[in-house]
C-alpha cells in the first residue's frame, strides 16, 4: 500500500465494521457519540494546540527527529504541521477510536495516554483532514450523518434524530484523493488541516497566533515547558526555537537552563530563557496496582519543574545537590540591584547560574504533562507523568501520584539550589494560601527538605541548612560579609530579590531560621580580636542598627587596645587639632580615644564623645593621671624624659587652644631653673610681675627656660604658670584644716562664716600666697589683682559674705600700715569723713572687692572702730552723713550690747551738725518743736527711734528737756492775731490738705489757742516759738500759718508734709503747687 492508493489505510473497513456495529446495536452509537462529545466539550475543550503538539513531540519521538511544529491560518482553514513518523495505519485505527492508543508500548514516552486527545479538534471543526506523507484521511460529521442515515435503522435513526443529528465526527474516517495539495508542506510528514466550524472565529486565530511575538512568556512558551521535546514552533509572525533542542533523558536529576529564541522573518530576535529542574526513574509495580491495564505498561515517570530566568548557566548542572553553587551574571534591569563584583560568592558570573524572573507569583496550572485544572502557587510551573482522572484535569487520587508529588518536592529542591544563591528565597513558595490539595501537599513536602538541606546562601558563601541561618533584620550583603566572622551561618536577607507580596522574614521563620538582634552581633563580636579597619566595616554594617543594643560593641583604640563600649570612648577630630589628641590618647591609657581608622558616626550614636583639646584636658582619665603624678612627686622624682614627654602632650593640646576647669592642669608637672619637678600651679613665669611684690624671704621656683622657649607665655599660663597671683579652686571641702597650701587663715574666715549662720561651700575659688606680699609692696599687688580677671571669681561675696580672699586682703593687705578695712573707696560717700579715701586702688576695676570699704554695712564689721570715729572730735563729718551714720552706730552698740565683749559707749557724741560734743551736754531730738529752744550742736539724731537711741547712748530726750518751760505772749508779731475764726478756718484748712477730716480735725480746733508774740521763758530769757505745746493736749500758736501748719502737721502724724500743712493755713497757692511734687 502506498499513499498514492486511493484508500491506502482501509478507512472502508473501519467505516463498515463501525457502521455494522451502530445498526446492530443503536446504543453502541449513542455511546459512541456520548463519549466523543463528553471529551470534546469537556477535558479536551481550548486544548487543540496542545494536544496536537504533544502528537507531533510523539511522532517525533517516535521518528528519532527533533519535534518541528508548525501551524497557519489559510482562508478559514488552521493548518497544524509536524515532523516526525507519518501516520500509519494503526494510527488511523486510533484516530478513530475511543480511547484505543496506539502508543502501548512497554516503557513508552509518548505524551499521550489513551488515544483521545485528537479529540480537541472538534472544538474549533467539524471536518479535520490528516494529511501526512504516508497517506491521508478525513472526518466528517455530516458525512457520518448521511451514512447512519443510509443504513435506514428505524432505532439508529429515532436516536441520531434524538440527538438533533449531533453524530460522532471521528468515528468513520475518508480517504483523502490524491492532489497537489493534500501533502504535508516541504520538510514536514503531517499537517493536521482543520476547517473552521465558525469563519469568523478567523480573525481571533490570527491574534492568537501572532501573540508569541509580544514580550513575556505566553502559549507557546507553556507548549515548550510542557513538552520538552519540542524543538521549534514555527508561525505566521515568529518561529520559536529552543535551544538546547531537547535535555538529555539519561540522568536521574537533570538541571538545565533553556532558551526559546523568537525570530522575526524582517525583524531582531529575542531570547526567553528557564530553568529547568527534572527527575526520572522507573515506577516501583506497586504503584500501579490498581492504574487501567494500558497505563501499568508506562513504567517511566517524570517530573520537571520550569522558572524564567533572566541569564543561562554557562553549564548544565548534574545532580545539583553534590554543588549547589551556581551563579548568574546579575542582570540590574530585572533585579534592580547595582553592579555587583565577579568574585562575590553569591551572586557572579565565574560559575554560571540562573536569576528567577520577578514578577507576582500566580497559581498556575500542573502539567501531566498538558496543563490540567489543578493549581500551583509556585514562580515554577510543574509538569510531570502525573495519572489523571478522564477528564484529564485533575490528578487522579492514588499512591502513584503521591509518589510523583513527592518526587516534585525533590525536583523543586534541585531547582532551588540551581538559582544563583541570593535569588534562592525567590523560588521558594511560602507566602499565601495553597491553590489547592495538591498545592498543599507539594508545599508540605518541600518545606520539610528544605529544613534539612543546606542551601541558605551565608555571608561566607556557604550555603547553610535553615536551623543554623541567622539574619539581622536591615543588613546589608557587605555588613553581612563583614559580622559573619563572629556569627556563623549569618545571611544578608536584605540583598535577596524576591517577587512583591514575598517576605524574606516570613520564609526564614517558616523554616526556623533564627532573627538576631543588634545586642547579639555585638556580643558576639567581643570575641575577635581585629584590626581597627575590620572594625570600621563592622560599625558601617551596623550603622542602621538599635545604638541602644550595641552598647557593648568592640572599639580600638589609639594606644593598640580594644575595649567594650563605644560610651566611654572619645572620637579624634578629624582637623588640625587631630594629631595632638591622638598624641594625648597614646600617652593617657584611660583616654580611651578611638583609633581614627575606625572613627564612625555610628559610635558617637551610642555614647562616644567627639574629642577636642578641651574635652581631652578636662578628661577624667586625664586628671587622675595628673593628680597621680603630683601625688607620687612626694615620694620619687619623676624621669626627666618621661616628665618632658607627658607634659609636652598636654601643653601641645593647651597651644592650640585647649583649656581645662580652673586649677586642673595646676598639678601638670614641669621642672625649674634647677631641674626640680613642681606642679605648674606652682611655678613662677620668668620676669613675673608677680616675683616684684614678693617678701624677700618667699620662695618660689621659677619654670625652666626651655619651657618658656618652647611655649608662649599664655600657654604656660594656661597650665598654671604664674606671672601674677594664682587662683586655685578648693573642691569637697568640709574642713578649713584640710585647706591646700597657700590658703592662711581659712579657719578664721571658715568660722566667721558659721558664727554668721552661713555655711561655705563645698567650691571655693581662692587666690593663693597672698601672706608672701612685702608689706610695702601692696599697691603694686592689689593693682596686679585687680588687673587680673581671673581673680574676680575669688572675690565674689559668699553667701551675702566676703569671699575668703576679700576678708583676708581687708585684713592683712595693708596701705600706709593701715589694714584695707579700715580705708574706703571713693564712691563710699557715706563713709566721708569717717574713714579716708584709700591713697592707691580707689580707680582700679575691682576696688570695691579688694577688702576696702565700700558702706556702712562693711564699716560695721568692725563696731569699736565704728563707734570710736564717730565719737572722734578730730574727724569732721558733713551733716548729711551724720544720720546714716548715727543709724549705723546705734545699730552695732544694740548688736553687741550683750556681747562677751561688748562694744564700749563713747563719752562724747556727735551731734546734727557733726559736731562732737560731751553726752551729758546732749540729747537726742524726739520732737520738733523743741528744736526751737534745744539747740542743734547738742541735738542728737534719733535714727527712727528717739527714745531706744536715748536709751542706748544713756542721754536725755530733747522734749524732756525743754517741755517744761513757760509760755508767755511778748513783742513779737502781731499784737492783734487771729481772730478764733480765722484760727479756725487755717486749722481745717491744713487737716483738709493732709488728708486729716472728722471729729479730730473738730476736736484740735478746740484745742488751739493763738497768742501773738508766743515764746517760752528759758530761764532769764524769753525765746520766741511758732508752736508750743500746752497742758492737757492744748496747743498754743503764734497765729502765724508757720505755727498752725505745724501744728496740725504733728497732731495728725503727717509730720513730713508740714509743708503742704503750712501752704494751706496761709493759702498759699504756690506754695500748694510745690508741695503736690512732694511723695505722700
Amino acid at each position: 500500500m502506498t499513499p498514492d492508493d486511493p484508500d491506502p489505510f482501509d478507512t472502508g473497513a473501519i467505516r463498515r465494521a463501525v457502521l455494522q456495529a451502530w445498526a446492530a446495536s443503536p446504543a453502541r452509537f449513542r455511546e459512541d457519540a456520548n463519549a466523543e462529545e463528553a471529551l470534546a466539550v469537556g477535558g479536551y475543550a481550548g486544548r487543540v494546540l496542545t494536544e496536537l503538539a504533544a502528537n507531533a513531540v510523539d511522532a517525533a519521538a517516535d521518528a528519532g527527529v527533533p519535534a518541528r511544529l508548525r501551524i497557519r491560518l489559510v482562508g478559514g482553514e488552521l493548518r497544524v504541521a509536524n515532523t516526525g513518523a507519518p501516520v500509519t495505519a494503526d494510527g488511523v485505527v486510533a484516530l478513530a477510536s475511543l480511547r484505543a492508543s496506539a502508543k502501548r508500548a512497554a516503557g513508552s514516552a509518548s505524551v499521550g495516554h489513551f488515544g483521545v486527545g485528537f479529540t480537541a479538534v472538534l472544538d474549533v471543526t467539524d471536518a479535520p483532514i490528516v494529511l501526512s506523507t504516508s497517506g491521508s484521511v478525513r472526518f466528517d460529521r455530516a458525512a457520518t450523518l448521511a451514512a447512519a442515515t443510509r443504513l435506514d435503522v428505524a432505532a439508529l435513526t429515532a436516536e441520531v434524530s434524538r440527538r438533533d443529528g449531533a453524530v460522532p465526527a471521528l468515528r468513520l474516517p475518508w480517504p483523502v484523493p490524491v492532489g497537489p495539495d493534500t501533502r504535508p508542506p516541504a520538510g514536514f510528514t503531517t499537517e493536521i488541516r482543520l476547517p473552521l466550524r465558525h469563519p469568523e472565529s478567523a480573525a481571533d486565530w490570527s491574534r492568537h497566533l501572532a501573540a508569541p511575538a509580544d514580550p513575556g512568556p505566553g502559549w507557546a512558551d507553556e507548549l515548550f515547558w510542557s513538552l520538552p521535546g519540542l524543538a521549534e514552533l514555527d508561525l505566521p509572525e515568529v518561529v520559536v526555537t529552543r535551544t538546547p533542542a531537547a535535555p538529555d533523558p539519561s540522568p536521574a536529576a537533570t538541571t538545565e537552563v533553556f532558551t526559546l529564541r523568537v525570530r522575526r522573518p524582517d525583524g531582531p530576535s529575542a531570547d526567553r530563557s528557564y530553568l529547568a529542574a527534572g527527575r526520572t526513574g522507573r515506577v516501583p509495580p506497586d504503584l500501579l496496582t490498581g492504574r487501567p491495564v494500558e497505563e501499568r505498561d508506562r513504567t517511566t515517570w517524570s517530573v520537571r519543574w520550569i522558572l524564567p530566568v533572566t541569564t543561562p548557566m554557562t553549564t548544565p548542572m548534574t545532580d545539583p545537590m553534590i554543588d549547589p553553587m551556581i551563579d548568574p551574571m546579575i542582570d540590574p534591569v530585572t533585579d534592580g540591584d547595582a553592579e555587583r563584583p565577579a568574585d562575590d560568592p553569591l551572586d557572579g558570573p565565574a560559575a554560571g547560574g540562573a536569576v528567577p524572573h520577578l514578577g507576582p507569583v500566580a497559581a498556575a496550572p500542573l502539567g501531566a504533562p498538558t496543563p490540567t485544572d489543578e493549581l500551583i502557587t509556585a514562580s515554577a510551573r510543574l509538569i510531570g507523568t502525573f495519572a489523571v482522572d478522564d477528564t484529564r484535569r485533575r490528578l487522579a487520587a492514588g499512591p502513584l501520584n503521591d509518589f510523583l508529588l513527592d518526587q516534585a518536592a525533590l525536583t523543586h529542591l534541585d531547582l532551588v539550589s540551581a538559582v544563583a544563591p541570593r535569588h534562592r528565597a525567590a523560588v521558594v513558595p511560602v507566602s499565601g494560601f495553597p491553590a489547592g490539595p495538591v498545592d498543599a501537599r507539594i508545599r508540605t513536602a518541600l518545606l520539610d527538605l528544605l529544613r534539612d538541606t543546606p542551601w541558605l546562601p551565608s555571608a561566607t558563601g556557604e550555603p547553610v541548612t535553615p536551623d543554623r541561618a541567622q539574619w539581622l533584620p536591615g543588613l546589608t550583603p557587605d555588613g553581612a560579609a563583614v559580622l559573619a566572622e563572629a556569627v556563623p551561618g549569618l545571611l544578608a536577607v536584605t540583598d535577596w530579590p524576591l517577587p512583591p507580596g514575598t517576605s524574606a522574614d516570613t520564609l526564614l521563620r517558616t523554616l526556623g531560621a533564627s532573627a538576631i538582634g543588634p545586642s547579639q552581633v555585638s556580643a558576639a563580636l567581643g570575641a575577635l580580636d581585629r584590626g581597627p579597619a575590620f572594625w570600621a566595616a563592622v560599625y558601617d554594617a551596623l550603622a542602621e542598627q538599635d545604638a541602644q543594643e550595641l552598647a557593648d560593641l568592640p572599639v580600638p583604640l589609639v594606644d593598640g587596645r580594644t575595649v567594650i563600649g563605644p560610651a566611654r570612648c572619645l572620637l579624634p577630630p578629624s582637623g588640625p587639632d587631630a594629631a595632638v589628641v591622638l598624641a594625648a590618647g597614646r600617652a593617657v591609657p584611660g583616654l580611651a580615644l578611638v583609633h581614627p581608622a575606625a572613627a564612625h558616626p555610628l559610635l558617637e550614636r551610642i555614647g562616644a564623645r567627639r574629642a577636642d583639646p578641651d574635652t581631652v584636658l578636662g578628661h577624667p582619665a586625664v586628671v587622675a593621671d595628673l593628680e597621680r603624678r603630683r601625688d607620687d612627686l612626694d615620694d620619687v622624682d619623676p624621669e626627666p624624659a618621661e616628665l618632658e614627654a607627658f607634659a609636652a602632650v598636654l601643653l601641645d593640646l593647651v597651644a592650640v587652644g585647649g583649656r581645662a576647669a580652673p586649677g586642673v592642669l595646676d598639678a601638670l608637672l614641669l621642672s625649674d631653673e634647677d631641674g626640680q619637678a613642681w606642679p605648674a600651679g606652682e611655678l613662677l613665669a620668668p620676669g613675673s610681675p608677680l616675683a616684684a611684690v614678693l617678701a624677700a624671704d618667699a620662695e618660689l621656683p621659677v619654670v625652666a627656660p626651655p619651657w618658656a622657649q618652647r611655649y608662649p607665655a599664655a600657654v604656660l599660663e594656661a597650665v598654671g604658670v604664674r606671672s601674677g597671683f594664682r587662683v586655685l579652686l578648693v573642691t569637697d571641702l568640709t574642713d578649713p584644716d584640710d585647706a591646700p597650701d597657700g590658703v592662711p587663715d581659712l579657719d578664721a574666715w571658715w568660722a566667721e562664716c558659721e558664727a554668721a549662720g552661713v555655711l561655705p561651700p563645698g567650691e571655693l575659688s581662692v587666690v593663693t600666697d597672698l601672706d608672701l606680699v612685702d608689706r610695702h609692696r601692696w599697691p603694686e599687688a592689689l593693682a596686679l589683682l585687680a588687673a587680673d580677671p581671673a581673680v574676680r571669681p575669688a572675690l565674689a561675696d559668699v553667701a551675702g559674705r566676703p569671699s575668703y580672699t576679700r576678708w583676708w586682703l581687708a585684713r592683712w593687705a595693708e596701705l600706709d600700715g593701715v589694714p584695707l578695712r579700715r580705708w574706703r573707696t571713693s564712691s563710699a560717700h557715706e563713709l566721708v569723713g569717717l574713714y579716708d579715701e584709700a591713697p592707691v586702688g580707689t580707680a582700679l576695676p575691682l576696688a570695691d572687692r579688694i577688702g576696702l570699704l565700700t558702706d556702712l554695712a562693711d564699716a560695721a564689721e568692725e563696731p569699736q572702730v565704728l563707734v570710736d570715729r564717730w565719737a572722734d572730735d578730730r574727724r569732721t563729718l558733713p551733716a548729711a552723713v551724720v544720720g546714716p551714720a548715727t543709724a549705723a552706730v546705734l545699730a552695732v552698740l544694740t548688736e553687741h550690747r550683750d556681747a562677751v565683749v561688748p562694744v564700749e559707749l563713747p563719752a562724747e557724741v556727735r551731734t546734727l551738725t557733726g559736731a562732737v560734743v560731751p553726752a551729758d551736754d546732749a540729747a537726742v531730738l524726739d520732737a520738733p518743736w523743741a528744736a526751737q529752744i534745744f539747740p542743734a550742736a547738742r541735738s542728737v539724731a534719733p535714727a527712727g527711734d528717739a527714745r531706744q537711741a536715748a536709751e542706748i547712748l544713756d542721754l536725755d530726750l530733747a522734749s524732756e528737756v525743754v517741755g517744761g518751760l513757760p509760755v508767755a505772749g511778748s513783742d513779737h508779731g502781731d499784737p492783734a492775731g487771729p481772730s478764733r475764726q480765722d484760727l479756725t478756718v487755717a486749722i481745717r484748712t491744713a487737716a483738709a490738705a493732709l488728708g486729716w477730716i472728722g471729729p479730730a480735725v473738730e476736736a484740735l480746733v478746740d484745742r488751739v489757742d493763738a497768742r501773738p508774740g508766743l515764746a517760752v521763758l528759758d530761764g532769764d530769757r524769753s525765746v520766741p516759738v511758732r508752736w508750743w505745746p500746752g497742758d492737757g493736749g492744748r496747743w498754743w500758736t503764734d497765729g502765724s500759718a508757720d505755727g498752725t501748719g505745724r501744728i496740725a502737721a504733728w497732731v495728725s502724724g503727717r509730720w513730713s508734709a508740714r509743708a503742704r500743712a503750712v501752704a494751706a493755713a496761709a493759702a498759699d497757692p504756690v506754695g500748694l503747687a510745690e508741695t503736690a511734687l512732694d511723695p505722700w
